[in-house]
């Protein structure tokens, strides 16, 4: 009996059916690109042919991440008392108390769990995680990650790097962006900044210079926004005399860095969100304790959209992204998220996200910080041969 079981796996896995290679490529490209990201796993198992382009062939990957863009909310909670995973949980719009996140979506067994304090970044169905300790690139999709190198020191910062992430088109991979300082003195006015990119699925796996050096423009340590092909940073006012509200920009497709213009309203660097809302950049500012005004950028030509009280003082409103159901702008300000309407200038419902993350977990240790973002499950491969595995993979439906 139980050779026979082991005999009907091999099958399913290694015999190639007549009539799955009776029907001709393109009809199950078409039907494949239709389909969900979990029921495109199962069909790996069909036959070799299937499972080799499934699991490698970035054109069918790219081709199904276009057809098949299934944005989702995703949290991540940072707490000492954690455990050895990092843990995504899918956000559900909720004011109600008792609510619970739905999920966990999936889950990464880390090298350095007591390194909570990190970063994300997404682009395209992958994440980067940074912390101190490590660094890591990691599809929760398919479940293949891979332990990325540090770049050059830098002289400032806590070891956890402000990254951007894009696609560049025209070499067709994912591109991780990372600046650091050589010299960083505010008080005497004197810095060197260097950029370094690292492309996914290039080997060998290495941070490489920008092509060229960056103007002389020193960075803020706000979280930069990637949009498109385009990574922005807040420029370092505090270096400069009077101050300037001005945006760094780098696109990884051309090498070219351009100086933009800020929103039309005076702001600190200190002061300043940025984040990818709708395909477009989006800079949050500050003006007091609980207010900020929302700013998008399309065509060159900024425009305030809304003014947002917080709810929690000292806590920066950051911009996550656009819900999916209703096209609500979301932002988050500590543990409170802010559905806003773009038309009214008003928070249609503000819900307590660590909230429901404690009611998901039951865990007793308080929550340092709470990562959120669009996340878009995806086939992307990251590297020819995974050198870091994740203990468990549960593909979202």
């Amino acid at each position: 009996m139980e050779a026979s079981l082991r005999k009907r796996r091999k099958l399913c896995a290694d015999d190639e059916p007549a009539g799955a290679l009776a029907l001709p490529e393109a009809v199950v490209l078409d039907i494949l690109e239709r389909l969900p990201i979990g029921d495109i796993l199962r069909f790996r198992r069909v036959c070799r042919a299937w499972r080799a382009m499934i699991a490698g062939d970035p054109d069918f990957a790219r081709a199904h991440l276009h057809r098949w863009r299934s944005e989702m909310v995703v949290v991540s909670p940072c707490s000492p008392g954690s455990g050895p995973f990092l843990k995504l949980y899918r956000y559900r719009e909720s004011s109600g108390s008792g609510q619970r996140a739905a999920g966990p979506v999936s889950r990464l067994l880390l090298r350095s769990p007591k390194s909570y304090d990190r970063s994300i970044v997404h682009c395209d169905g992958v994440l980067v995680i940074c912390s101190a300790a490590e660094l890591v690139a990691w599809n929760p999709a398919t479940g293949e990650s891979v332990r990325l190198p540090r770049g050059e020191p830098s002289c400032c910062g806590a070891g956890i790097d402000r990254l951007g992430f894009c696609y560049d088109a025209a070499a067709r991979v994912l591109k991780v962006v990372r600046y650091y300082y050589r010299v960083h003195d505010v008080k005497a006015g004197v810095y060197s900044l260097g950029v370094e990119v690292l492309a996914l699925g290039q080997e060998p796996l290495s941070w490489r210079p920008a092509a060229r050096e960056p103007p002389p423009c020193p960075i803020y340590g706000t979280p930069p926004a990637s949009v498109g092909s385009t990574v922005y940073w807040a420029i370092d006012d505090r270096f400069l005399d009077g101050g300037v509200s001005r945006l760094l920009s780098l696109d990884v497709t051309t090498g070219e860095y351009s100086i933009v213009d800020g929103p039309p309203c005076p702001w600190r660097c200190q002061d300043v969100a940025l984040g990818n809302v709708g395909g477009a950049l989006c800079v949050v500012v500050a003006l007091k304790s609980l207010l900020g005004t929302v700013w998008l950028r399309t065509a060159g030509a900024w425009t305030r959209v809304l003014r947002v009280r917080t709810h929690y003082i000292l806590a920066r409103l950051v911009p996550v992204g656009t819900c999916g159901l209703t096209g609500e702008m979301l932002l988050l300000a500590g543990r409170a998220m802010h559905h806003c309407c773009a038309g009214t200038g008003k928070a249609r419902a503000v819900v307590d996200v660590r909230g429901q993350l404690d009611h998901s977990s039951g865990r007793g240790a308080p929550i340092a910080k709470t990562l959120v973002f669009i996340y878009t499950p995806s086939l992307i491969k990251i590297a020819a041969a995974s050198s870091y595995s994740p203990d468990i993979c549960c593909v979202p439906k």
